[in-house]
This record gives structure tokens, C-alpha cells and sequence, in this order.
């Protein structure tokens, strides 16, 4: 167990790094959605870092269940 919380928050911070680079190098407003080719929706920079967030959220919920589940079943 101790394995899978320590390599998802390493993924955690590959993820923060990336997000980073994205932002250091991007312009201040971005391109979210195209329709047909075209752009139709843009946004600021800052943008970028909703991966990073849902990637948390999603790890420690899952880390949180695992822990969950492996204490329910006396593992």
C-alpha cells in the first residue's frame, strides 16, 4: 500500500512539473475548443493546471478507497 500512495504522488509531481512547463511557455490566452477545426473557445494559462487537480482528486480518492477497502477486509 505504502508503494501505490508513494509512486501516485510521484506522478502527482511529474504531472505538477509538466503542468509548469506548459505554463512557462505558453501564451496568456489559450485555445479550449474547437469546433471543426476552428477555434471557438479560449481561455487564460492558468487553465492548464485543471489537470493537475483532477489528477489529485483522483488519486487520493483512490488511494483513500484502497485504504478503505483493504481495512474492511482485514488485509
Amino acid at each position: 500500500m505504502n508503494k501505490f500512495s508513494l509512486y501516485l504522488r510521484l506522478l502527482y509531481f511529474l504531472v505538477f512539473v509538466f503542468a509548469t512547463a506548459l505554463f512557462l511557455f505558453s501564451p496568456e490566452i489559450i485555445v479550449v475548443h474547437f469546433n471543426n477545426g476552428i477555434p471557438d473557445g479560449y481561455d487564460n494559462r492558468i487553465f492548464l493546471y485543471v489537470f493537475f487537480i483532477i489528477s489529485v482528486l483522483i488519486g487520493e480518492i483512490s488511494i483513500f478507497f484502497s485504504k478503505y477497502y483493504r481495512k474492511k477486509g482485514d488485509t
